[in-house]
């Protein structure tokens, strides 16, 4: 037996038929994913359950369906009918499950916010960005010819012509693969923070996270916990972790500081200041490394021999006495 569920006819059944009111409900039930789906078409307040800032980024119909189907999964244990046994209509039901799913689902498990996160904080490439398509080519065959990029080599492509590209230092340096990483609001100094920053400049990325977890500085375990999230962002870019090292680092004031009144002797009053700051890093590989290692090989090349001056004695003036 089938039953053609409209507004009118279910409610003339719920009435005059009580013995068939269970075969209605489990009826209407079996259906409710498809009005579920056609509500979270027509409704945009449910393609997110946190925000509606996915709304301008999501155009898919497939997806939203999808999201409303998983909210009516995940909901059939509810009452469909109010207290005062009134059949709630369909609106009213899905805004029912949606708050009930607010309360229990977490942000990670909503797919079409996960997805608007990926799309607004995609890694850049410089060398897509930056660079035309003829640029880009002989780019990449200088790094794969020596390395890193020699400036002013010629390399030949797949079409058997020769290009030479010269960049500028800057240009080198931006087209080079890196990870930028910032932190919160820290509540320290930054004449603090200046002494574990100039000790992890300039160390490979795994050695710096290990003297952050031996230091005995407060700020240290803030910059752990920074560096560490490095390792996971270079599997992102696809980026091997164990040769990164911290090419730059610094620290900054963030914003506004916190004060208030320290009383001292004879009326006197002063302020004490609770201070707030950022550290921002930067982490490179291998390739930086190996350009860093042929700029400081070149310049002792360039370096001129110490010669001594014509016009001065070779072991200069001796003195009369010994000095003792």
């Amino acid at each position: 037996m089938s039953y053609i569920l409209s507004s009118s006819l279910s409610a003339m059944v719920l009435r005059q038929m009580p013995v068939a009111r269970s075969m209605v409900m489990a009826t209407r039930q079996s259906v409710g994913n498809f009005h579920t789906s056609h509500h979270g078409l027509n409704n945009k307040s449910s393609s997110s359950l946190f925000s509606d800032i996915t709304e301008a980024k999501t155009t898919k119909l497939d997806a939203i369906a999808e999201q409303a189907n998983k909210v009516t999964a995940a909901t059939q244990n509810i009452d469909e009918s109010a207290d005062d046994g009134v059949v709630l209509t369909e609106e009213q039901r899905t805004q029912k499950r949606l708050e009930v799913l607010r309360k229990t689902l977490k942000p990670e498990d909503d797919t079409l916010l996960q997805n608007f996160y990926k799309e607004q904080y995609k890694p850049l490439v410089a060398v897509d960005s930056l660079l035309s398509p003829l640029k880009k080519q002989v780019y990449l065959a200088n790094v794969a010819k020596f390395g890193f990029f020699m400036n002013g080599e010629s390399v030949k492509l797949d079409d058997g012509k020769s290009y030479r590209l010269s960049l500028k230092p800057e240009e080198i340096e931006v087209l080079e693969p890196s990870i930028y990483l910032k932190s919160y609001r820290i509540k320290s100094s930054a004449k603090k923070a200046t002494l574990v920053t100039r000790l992890l400049n300039g160390l490979s990325l795994k050695d710096a996270i290990n003297q952050c977890h031996f230091s005995k500085k407060k700020i240290a375990k803030e910059l752990g916990e920074v560096l560490e999230t490095g390792i996971t962002k270079a599997k992102e870019v696809e980026l091997d972790a164990n040769k990164l090292f911290v090419s730059r680092i610094w620290s900054g004031s963030d914003g506004r500081f916190l004060k208030r009144q320290e009383w001292k002797g004879r009326g006197r009053m002063g302020v004490i200041t609770h201070r707030y700051i950022h550290v921002r890093m930067i982490l490179r590989g291998e390739q930086t490394k190996l350009r860093l290692a042929h700029e400081k090989k070149m310049k002792a090349e360039k370096k001129k021999a110490w010669e001594q001056l014509p016009s001065e004695p070779i072991r200069g003036v001796i003195p009369g006495l010994y000095k003792w």
